[in-house]
């Protein structure tokens, strides 16, 4: 029997109503605003400008959503000059607010409420707002950093006053180095991410440029950086020489990508999984223990916390997770309801049991001979034609290391490849690099490259000047030519080598225009799964994105990604217009009529109207459901019966109204961690939320480069991978062979 509970802990008393000064945020410009934004941005200079804002105690701010005011719980002694946003803070009135009316003010006053009580333990750093960090003993590293443990939380009231505060928890990589500091040393920071140490708001900058002035020069329009933080942090300044402290200039890309200044003792690199990986791989390895945490260990440390919080508030927070039955969510498992795959010879499978595509057939396989050419860097040759010959050996003969490998169905694939390789210069910039894939594309017969890289993992979504993987990618998908990164160092590191060959088999598969396996039978009569993703680049342009399953049965004809960029995370309807009808004109081609039912799937937020779905959908009698796939929640789940470490088995999910929080990942807690669940809300149509759900969950278990599921359903996960591959995409019309596997 499954005990499902969310990470929140209930407070034994509840929320009592209370008195708020309330002020009016007036626009003086008179132009065009959104009002949270303005609402945001005063609120962060009013927290600002209070005197004792980095020490304990932080002024309560709150900034209404929908309405131009802000409520305080203590008097603002001295209004903040707001001539930077044009506007002005008046006044209104010291009001009684009650709780039932206003539940969103009083969560936000628990947030504040449980600040100022850790706060005064002096055991967790609290610069920032709603988050708590302890440092973790650390091994030794190259990367100058301390692990952190990082408690984020959320407050919960309901209308009749009771009160919870949520935990979740996460380990951040703490620079012991600040950005002044890595400058003298000599380090490249163009381009890295940081983060304002000074700052109470969590923001994220890009680093644009060191600057030539130092950061007691006033600007011409009278900003004065050292004099601006003087004010607000004087004794962080003490052992600052303004004469000769350069200034960084940074980018927000969250605010319309403007450049700021900062002084660069303020600011901490950010560290990310990815790049420790790539730069420590032992260090990060060793780590795993402390990162990859099973949710009874995750709850342990909150407990810890939670403690904490009672021997300052006399044991008010009951130290056990509420269930998921107090805020109103049913428990539902979506392994239940759904079908089996089907792959070649009409044999069906059951989604674990993907393995045994490998002993039979594919349930399509490409309708083109795949013609491969290799490529390898120079310093490595004998390892890379290792690699390849392995390859090779495994497609063709079905062996590794000369011996035949059980049940593996031999040849795997139709393939043929060019026994003239293709080496490159890996110390070389692009000439070398273009210059090979240059001859590769002479070559008529090649229809396909595989090239083994010098980078930590093919699935990094980053480029170092070592594997120049963007490069490759976006030289062969201008042509049209599907490509398969391999790194060597995984693949000589790979403890399962033929699990990995597996992938790499299915990878060469998809991108091919192949596919591994379908459903049984159509989900609820649905004819099509459609996803779409609003992808940012640096730059701060936006690329909306479609990847489309027909029939129901996740059969992926495609996808669409449009050549026109656009500068919101709201798709405009010229965009609109485009993918749809590009989708519907291709299963128009391939079916011979219109699909009946759709099914579309949101990544993030579905910021578009739902007039023009209506209207767009109704003019062709199509019905659809609209659904949004949220990845980055605050919720995490536990089921206090599971002996795997508490981890909620992959498929379970609860469910309140038209909103689902699901898991689709298993993961073991000897080693796996904790898995992250998706947020799931039904915008429109008239399937039920079990539907939805169940859908959501076989279309994660669905992905063509792996034998494992993703945690996206393929709608989303593809969407967001063909918006993140930006340039080595091709654009503008409907693609069947997956370039971003």
């Amino acid at each position: 029997m499954n005990d499902i509970r969310l990470c929140y802990f209930k407070f034994l008393k509840k929320m009592d109503t209370k008195s708020f000064f309330k002020y009016r945020v007036k626009n003086l410009a008179n132009y065009d605003i959104d009002i949270h934004k303005l609402n945001n941005r005063v609120r962060y200079k009013i927290i600002s400008n209070f005197k004792n804002y980095i020490c304990y105690n932080k002024m309560f701010v709150y900034s209404d959503k929908k309405e131009n005011y802000i409520y305080t719980f203590n008097e603002i002694k001295n209004i903040p000059d707001l001539s930077d946003m044009k506007a002005e803070l008046e006044f209104i009135e010291k009001i009684e607010i009650p709780v039932e009316e206003n539940t969103d003010l009083y969560s936000a006053w628990i947030e504040y409420y449980v600040y100022n009580r850790i706060s005064k333990l002096k055991k967790y750093d609290c610069d920032k707002e709603n988050n708590f960090y302890l440092d973790i003993d650390t091994p030794k590293n190259n990367l100058s950093i301390t692990l952190r443990r990082e408690f984020s939380i959320k407050g919960k009231v309901m209308p009749d006053g009771t009160s919870y505060i949520g935990l979740n928890i996460s380990t951040q990589y703490y620079s012991n180095l600040n950005v002044y500091e890595r400058i003298k040393k000599g380090e490249n920071l163009i381009g890295k991410e940081v983060t304002c140490r000074w700052q109470l708001l969590n923001r994220t900058y890009e680093i644009a440029e060191i600057s030539d002035k130092n950061i007691n020069e006033t600007s011409e329009s009278g900003f004065n950086l050292y004099n601006y933080w003087q004010e607000l942090a004087p004794s962080k300044l003490k052992k600052i020489d303004p004469n000769n402290t350069k200034m960084v200039i940074v980018i927000n890309h969250k605010e319309e990508n403007r450049k700021e200044k900062y002084i660069p003792q303020s600011l901490n690199l950010i560290f990310r999984n990815e790049t420790i990986a790539a730069c420590d791989s032992k260090f990060s390895k060793s780590i795993d223990k402390l990162t990859k945490l099973p949710m009874n260990k995750r709850l342990e440390i909150m407990l810890n916390f939670i403690n904490d919080l009672n021997s300052e508030t006399n044991g008010n927070v009951i130290p056990e997770p509420v269930t998921a039955g107090e805020f109103g969510y049913s428990i539902y498992n979506t392994v239940s309801n759904i079908p089996k795959l089907l792959i070649g010879n009409k044999r069906k499978i059951l989604f674990n049991e993907k393995y045994k595509v490998f002993s039979n057939e594919f349930y399509r396989m490409p309708n083109d001979e795949i013609i491969i050419g290799f490529m390898y860097f120079d310093k490595k040759k004998n390892e890379c034609c290792k690699v390849i010959n392995t390859i090779i050996d495994y497609l063709l003969k079905g062996t590794i290391n000369g011996e035949a490998v059980p049940y593996l169905k031999k040849p795997l694939l139709p393939l043929k490849y060019s026994t003239n390789h293709y080496i490159y210069n890996s110390d070389n910039d692009k000439l070398s690099l273009e210059i090979q894939a240059k001859e590769i594309l002479k070559s008529k017969k090649i229809n396909f490259v595989v090239c083994i890289v010098p980078m930590e993992s093919e699935d990094d979504e980053y480029s170092t000047d070592k594997s120049n993987y963007d490069i490759f990618k976006q030289v062969f998908a201008d042509v049209d030519m599907p490509s398969q990164m391999i790194s060597l160092k995984k693949f000589n590191s790979n403890n399962n080598i033929n699990s990995y060959l597996k992938n790499i088999a299915l990878g060469i598969l998809g991108k091919s225009g192949g596919v591994p396996w379908v459903f049984e039978k159509p989900f609820s009569n649905v004819d099509c799964f459609i996803g779409i993703d609003v992808g940012t680049q640096s730059t701060g342009i936006h690329y909306p994105a479609c990847s489309v399953c027909f029939d129901g049965k996740g059969n992926i004809l495609g996808y669409y990604k449009t050549k026109k960029a656009q500068s919101g995370e709201k798709i405009n309807k010229k965009v609109l217009f485009d993918i749809f009808d590009k989708v519907l004109i291709e299963y128009n081609e391939k079916n011979g009529h219109y699909p009946e039912h759709i099914v579309i799937h949101r990544d993030g937020f579905s910021n578009e109207s739902n007039e023009w779905y209506d209207e767009y959908f109704s003019s062709k009698s199509i019905k659809y459901d609209l659904v949004e796939v949220k990845k980055k929640i605050f919720e995490r789940l536990i089921d206090n019966n599971n002996p795997n470490g508490m981890n909620p088995d992959a498929g379970m999910c609860i469910i309140k109204d038209n909103t689902a929080i699901i898991v689709t990942t298993q993961r073991n807690s000897n080693y796996g961690g904790a898995p992250q669940p998706l947020e799931i809300i039904h915008k429109h149509g008239s399937l039920s939320i079990n539907e939805i759900v169940s859908q959501i969950y076989a279309l994660s278990e669905l992905h063509i480069g792996s034998i494992n599921g993703t945690r996206l359903p393929i709608t989303t996960y593809y969407s967001d991978r063909i918006c993140k591959s930006g340039d080595y995409i091709p654009k503008g019309n409907v693609y069947d062979k997956l370039y971003f596997l």
